[in-house]
């Protein structure tokens, strides 16, 4: 399971893969050799929101309070 400090270093890396990606395109360079890998980033960024958003859930039910 993700930690959000682990998500916000896969965010920050996304990131700098569109930036990187944008930047290609720019210079008209192939920027689809990257798409995979930001894909699956992305995937993998979606998945860890889930988790933890199930997480909170779980402790929100638990809560006696």
């Amino acid at each position: 399971m993700a930690s959000a400090s682990q998500l916000y270093l896969l965010a920050d890396h996304i990131k700098l893969s569109l930036l990187e990606r944008q930047r290609a395109i720019s210079l008209n360079l192939e920027p689809n050799s990257q798409d995979g890998h930001i894909s699956r980033s992305l995937d993998s960024f979606r998945e860890g929101i889930e988790a933890l958003e199930q997480q909170q859930r779980q402790l929100a039910d638990s809560d006696p309070s």
